[in-house]
């Protein structure tokens, strides 16, 4: 008799949950506000035992991709789990987070007022606030969600690193409120900047660290393209193009260089021929379209990096695809790239090392050349698959009930952590306005 009820039970909840998807397909960008919607919600709360609200206000290609991945994660931990998100990015954008069956509605920020309705039709189980705002426009909305939003639960998921003060006025904001103290947790990048996300405040369980992380299903290895074979460079924050530049003409590499970025460099004439600026779209298709036509890939990060992770995200990508990467190396690099085996890192002057890491490149053999394209994609596939991170991290917030519950410090480990050994994650604490690190 369990049984048979279980099984009615999953097929009423399948049934709703493609009537729903049924409707927001009909609907478009109008479902949430729509006023058969205030039906049903209602209807819809009732039938999932878990509700969950990613609140995504910081547009990117990288934030776009864990919120789909993460939705789909959680709609797969649980059957009757269902996944609401507040947005601030095209309508268009949120097409693919549309796609996945998770019975939720997709709200396009507009305003306080709209938002206050949408949160307040469903008492939240938890509310997964992904990356710090960016713009002042964004952070209004983030910080009445972090302040006065619904939830038994607020945690924080960092897709990107925090930046030094005086850089973004939203984040300055963030930290003189102390904000993060708002959470029951927070999962940060591990990026080894002293004291970065200690000075926004302490969630009461803590600081979690975890690993960049990439999609390597989209991001994986491709067949060449026709007339594959340049160099290509990407970014724009922490980026010398003048000495990539230099070290290229330096090179004497016959193979042409790409560079897309939205801070394009100027090129000397001699190199016009042989060099091509791409304006930067964020798009992830082009960025993949790219990185697949290349041989190899060149990150050249300043000296004087603000960042200690500068460039990785992009690193992380190339790896993915198993190209072999060419990038400033330092203690939070080296935990990403061995150099030598899955890429090539360079210290001291960026000229010099990019010149010096090019004609280690130009050495390499054929065999060696494999070896290190096989190697860049499984260092990325062991530790930094999103699904995989995605998948960890879902379980454990579903998992948790209440608001104030520190979490066990094992269960953190094990579920905080893309695919990565325990010892790799630790517990943050802050004692004396600065950030300890235990493992």
């Amino acid at each position: 008799m369990r049984e048979e009820a279980s099984a009615g039970k999953a097929g009423k909840l399948e049934r709703l949950r493609a009537a729903l998807e049924r409707y927001r397909a009909a609907a478009g960008p109008a479902a949430a506000g729509h006023p058969l919607a205030d039906r049903l919600f209602p209807l819809r709360n009732r039938a999932f035992a878990r509700k969950v609200l990613l609140v995504s206000l910081r547009p990117s290609a990288a934030n776009a991709r864990l919120e789909t991945a993460l939705a789909g994660a959680l709609a797969a931990a649980r059957r009757d789990c269902c996944v609401d998100m507040v947005h601030h990015r095209k309508e268009e954008a949120a097409d693919a987070f549309g796609k996945i069956a998770h019975a939720g509605f997709c709200l396009k920020y507009r305003g306080i007022a709209d938002l206050k309705r949408f949160v307040q039709r469903t008492n939240y189980d938890a509310v997964i606030f992904l990356d710090l705002p960016y713009g002042e426009e964004e952070f209004l909305p983030w910080a009445w969600l972090c302040l006065r939003g619904p939830a038994d639960g607020k945690h924080f998921l960092a897709n990107d690193t925090v930046l030094p003060p005086g850089h973004l006025f939203a984040q300055d904001l963030a930290r003189k409120a102390r904000l993060l103290g708002e959470f029951s947790t927070a999962c940060v990048l591990k990026d080894r900047a002293a004291g970065g996300w200690a000075a926004l405040g302490k969630p009461a369980g803590g600081l979690v660290e975890r690993f960049f992380a990439v999609d390597c299903s989209y991001f994986s290895p491709q067949s060449p393209a026709a007339g594959a074979g340049y160099i290509f460079s990407c970014g724009s924050a922490g980026r010398d193009f003048g000495a990539l530049l230099r070290a290229y003409a330096r090179s004497g590499m016959e193979k042409g260089l790409k560079i897309y970025t939205a801070q394009p460099p100027a090129i000397p004439a001699e190199l016009k021929k042989k060099v091509e600026i791409i304006p930067c779209d964020h798009g992830a298709s082009r960025m993949k379209e790219l990185i697949a036509g290349a041989a190899f890939m060149v990150i050249p990060v300043t000296e004087s990096r603000l960042n200690p992770c500068a460039g990785i995200s992009s690193a992380l990508l190339g790896m993915a695809m198993g190209k072999p990467v060419l990038t400033r190396g330092n203690r939070a690099i080296h935990e990403y790239i061995r150099d030598g085996v899955s890429g090539f890192t360079y210290g001291g002057k960026t000229e010099e090392g990019l010149a010096a890491g090019f004609r280690r490149i130009a050495a390499q053999k054929d065999k060696e050349r494999l070896a290190m394209q096989r190697a860049a994609r499984k260092a990325v596939l062991t530790r930094n698959d999103l699904k995989a991170f995605c998948e960890r991290y879902s379980a454990w917030v579903l998992s948790r009930r209440g608001a104030g519950s520190r979490p066990a410090v094992a269960a953190v480990k094990q579920q905080a952590g893309a695919g990565c050994p325990e010892d790799d994650i630790r517990q943050t604490r802050e004692k004396a306005g600065e950030e300890q690190c235990r493992s």
